[in-house]
């Protein structure tokens, strides 16, 4: 009951303690934050606006929503902020933003705070029932996740467990009566996060592999992760698990995948595959994607001739090549043969980076992501005045195929599914 208690607690005395509240919930169920979503709201008397999958996918709909029905509260990973930003929108400052998921780029605070007012940069695992601490953010103030919540200590600790100083980096753990018992029927992975709390007799402190360094106020910056477990748009990835599913396809005889920054400061999966014969990427992909959901399928495979080692026999992560997606094995080379093809063409060459981009390229294999599918759709709004679900995106992964799909909804053989219900509870 500790734990229920807690995250009311939390609800109700953290930002929203006010019938009026209307919080957009775009945050898919199978994320716990979908919880807090739903109750945040609903604890205080409020209203959840629920929107649906298009609608919170893509940057015009969303838009729309936001304006339509002016919700008071709206939280969202850094990569739907970025995705509303790159669309022109303007942050009302009727809107509480509160942001979390993944770590918060500072340019993006930046943006989000320029028109005055904070934002709210949330931090907490689903070990430590959903937020473990908040932090009002202004424009001009360094990103950090603030202090614990109610009753929930959070500590800096070193490789024996002790207190680091300010300024000394160590692992970020967390404590309090909302820590989890430990994950069902895995206790040997349980033993290694969920540890005694040397600071309170019989209570527990979760470990969450998190780096991050004690400021002299007293807030804390979080610095990434310590171990192969990433966040790329929300979701977290342990890369064993894509590189054990890899090396379980005959076409492959050992692979590493490393998550990368692109430009824009969003990351990607990049596979590294040695293989056994020849480099047969689409086989290799048809199999990968029987096992594992479509935001860890990695969106650029680099064929190698072998991994490099460190002198203990280790693959050296750091020595592998950065990755360029021309790097990436594509198919031949087809020019566009019509002008909404050479559209397609120029919109993925800038979105992509790439000098070349032939007709029956896919799009996630020449470095694309679902950040960059909702920015493709925005521009083909822009240019072509037609809306796009990122659905389709996913299901027309090559411009020529794109480009047909466009050619019947402007002939009117076909309509997108761009539906965006908004239900009031």
């Amino acid at each position: 009951m500790d734990r229920y208690r807690t995250f009311y607690i939390r609800c109700v005395i953290y930002l929203v303690r006010y019938e009026s509240c209307r919080l957009l919930a775009v945050t898919t169920f199978c994320f716990d934050i979908a919880y807090l979503e739903f109750f945040l709201p609903l604890l205080s008397g409020g209203t959840v606006l629920v929107s649906s999958r298009s609608g919170a996918s893509d940057a015009y709909l969303l838009m729309d929503q936001l304006s339509q029905y002016r919700p008071t509260h709206m939280q969202a990973t850094p990569a739907t902020w970025h995705m509303l930003q790159e669309s022109g929108w303007e942050r009302p400052l009727w809107l509480e933003v509160l942001v979390g998921g993944e770590a918060l780029p500072w340019i993006l605070k930046e943006q989000l705070t320029a028109g005055g007012g904070c934002i709210w940069n949330v931090y907490g695992p689903t070990e430590a029932t959903i937020w473990a601490s908040i932090k009002a953010l202004y424009h001009g103030d360094a990103v950090t996740i603030g202090q614990g919540l109610h009753n929930t200590p959070l500590y800096i600790l070193d490789e024996a467990g002790g207190l680091c100083p300010p300024g000394v980096i160590g692992e970020i753990c967390i404590g309090g009566p909302q820590v989890g018992r430990g994950y069902l029927y895995r206790e040997d992975l349980s033993a290694g996060r969920f540890v005694s709390d040397p600071f309170l007799s019989g209570g527990r402190l979760y470990r969450t592999g998190d780096l991050g360094r004690l400021h002299s106020t007293g807030d804390i910056q979080c610095l990434g992760r310590k171990d192969e477990q990433v966040k790329i748009r929300g979701y977290r990835i342990e890369l064993g698990e894509i590189e054990n599913v890899l090396q379980r396809c005959e076409q492959v005889r050992t692979a590493a995948v490393v998550a990368h920054a692109d430009t824009s400061g969003m990351k990607r999966l990049v596979a590294y595959v040695v293989p056994e014969k020849e480099f047969e990427q689409d086989r290799i992909v048809s199999v990968i994607r029987k096992q594992l959901p479509e935001y860890m399928v990695p969106s650029l495979f680099i064929p190698l001739t072998q991994l490099p080692l460190t002198p203990n026999g280790k693959v050296d992560r750091k020595a592998l090549p950065y990755p360029d997606a021309h790097m990436s094995v594509a198919p031949e080379y087809v020019p566009a043969r019509n002008e909404t093809e050479k559209l397609l063409v120029a919109i993925w060459q800038e979105l992509l980076e790439r000098d070349q981009i032939g007709i029956y390229d896919d799009f996630f294999f020449s470095g694309g992501h679902s950040l960059l599918a909702m920015r493709v759709g925005a521009r083909i709004r822009q240019e072509l005045a037609l809306q796009i679900s990122v659905d389709k995106l996913f299901q027309f992964k090559d411009i020529a195929q794109l480009s047909e799909y466009i050619h019947a909804l402007q002939a009117g053989h076909t309509a997108g599914n761009t539906s965006s219900e908004v239900f009031e509870l």
